[in-house]
């Protein structure tokens, strides 16, 4: 019966050492899923701070892209109102062939002289500017000829050509 009573003992003290490693095992399985369970949150926080960033980016890029949209449409409207504007100056260009070129000459008074020749009154603010330009010619010389810019603040009474 004694040996009896050891064995029983023996297993009492071995079962009881078992609960006490059962429950040190759970006591730190409970601290893992304790740990677990704040990471698994901060990574949830995470994704969502980067889900907020990334959808904040989407609407910048959008926003970006419309503006990108507009300012195209802007270039394109100014480019077209620089080549209008272009054109306009180029039907402004006269082009007078045959002056005498002198060192001392002030294109301005000549031309407005021959204005005056041809009856078209013009007066200093209606010249732009003008300037003798060189010219190739077809036989291969090259001729100076004035060309003059004119203003549009003169109303002519008739097309000049």
């Amino acid at each position: 019966m004694k040996s009896d009573t050891n064995c029983i003992r023996e297993d009492y003290r071995k079962i009881n050492t078992n609960i006490q490693d059962l429950h040190k095992k759970q006591a730190s399985l409970e601290k893992e899923m304790i740990s677990l369970q704040e990471s698994t949150q901060f990574t949830s926080d995470e994704h969502k701070k980067s889900i907020q960033t990334l959808s904040s980016t989407n609407k910048n890029v959008e926003e970006m892209r419309r503006e990108i949209i507009e300012l195209k449409i802007q270039n394109t409207v100014l480019r077209t109102v620089i080549n209008y504007k272009e054109q306009m100056e180029r039907l402004l260009n006269l082009e007078i062939i045959g002056l005498h070129e002198d060192k001392c000459e002030n294109l301005t008074n000549i031309i407005i002289a021959v204005g005056n020749q041809f009856g078209v009154p013009l007066e200093h603010n209606d010249i732009i500017q003008a300037n003798r330009v060189t010219r190739h010619s077809t036989s291969g010389d090259y001729m100076k000829q004035t060309c003059i810019l004119l203003s549009l603040k003169y109303n002519y009474s008739f097309p000049l050509k």
